[in-house]
């Protein structure tokens, strides 16, 4: 019997993330950040930088980032399949990077895979390039985001982690029936279910493309609905960003357990921002500390 650590911290039954992924544009997510910053709620932006510079949206970010905003690379094009080889997607990585710095200031540490794809070489590039880690999904069934949970990576150096996160918040997504959530609640229920953490986006309107919604009101609308559930569905909910989940993951990836007179003794050489880890033992949950015994 082995322990299993929990992608969820100690002291919480829920863990969430919100991501906007900026295909097309940054500063028209001003709305909804809004009604997330009053529902105390953290809301990432993974920028994709062939909208900069841009003097609109340089001004945006620098209050987004003074207000404690979190930004991750979504690349310099949008390129499908990173550009399609290892060197495509290493010159993605690093002039997204740049670009994010010069408008900035930050020096970006996570990436989000363009259309969710994520192959390896890209993975490789990234780890080369400096990132220590991505966001992917599942629909190219990219082996390494088709596991149910976060963490480090098959054949890629330790301490970069991925996490799979294609949970699209979008008008289009919405059903016509009952309510229009069902779907978004089921996936949020079997997440606090499995202890794993959820992740879903959305994008900001462009003047070209809305994502299915019919105005920002009606967006604004659906996404306190959700939030609202999702507190009301768990007893201890833990809003975080996306910089602080993966951070949270790749501390996770550190611990170690050693066997010894039938307990178990974990290592944990990393803390993270305050959050405490969690382990599952023989149908029991633990905290983990360092050097912790579990018997």
């Amino acid at each position: 019997c082995l322990p299993v650590l929990s992608e969820i911290p100690f002291g919480y039954d829920a863990a969430i993330t919100m991501r906007l992924d900026c295909d097309e544009d940054i500063a028209s997510v001003q709305q909804l950040w809004e009604a997330y910053q009053q529902a105390d709620v953290p809301l990432s932006l993974a920028l994709h930088t062939n909208i900069l510079p841009n003097e609109k949206h340089e001004k945006f970010l620098k209050t987004f980032i003074e207000t404690g905003g979190a930004v991750l690379s979504h690349t310099a094009t949008h390129a499908p399949n990173w550009g399609g080889s290892y060197e495509a997607a290493h010159w993605e990585g690093v002039e997204s990077r740049a670009k994010i710095e010069n408008a900035t200031g930050i020096n970006v540490k996570y990436a989000v895979s363009p259309f969710h794809q994520s192959p390896e070489y890209a993975l490789a590039a990234l780890c080369d390039a400096g990132y220590l880690g991505c966001i992917g999904g599942i629909i190219r069934n990219d082996p390494e985001f088709l596991i149910a949970r976060g963490g480090e990576l098959a054949h890629l150096p330790a301490g970069f982690v991925g996490h799979s996160q294609q949970s699209m918040l979008h008008g289009d997504c919405m059903l016509t029936d009952g309510d229009p959530l069902t779907i978004f609640k089921q996936a949020f229920d079997r997440a606090v279910e499995t202890r794993t953490l959820f992740g879903y986006l959305d994008h900001p309107f462009s003047e070209r493309y809305q994502y299915g919604w019919s105005d920002e009101k009606t967006r604004v609308t659906a996404h306190l609905n959700f939030i609202k559930y999702m507190r009301e569905q768990s007893a201890q909910p833990l809003f975080l960003d996306e910089c602080q989940t993966l951070d949270f993951l790749r501390a996770r990836a550190a611990i170690q357990f050693t066997f010894s007179s039938r307990h178990q003794i974990a290592s944990v050489p990393v803390t993270c921002n305050g959050l405490r880890f969690a382990a599952e033992f023989r149908g029991l949950l633990y905290e983990i500390t360092d050097g912790a015994v579990l018997s």
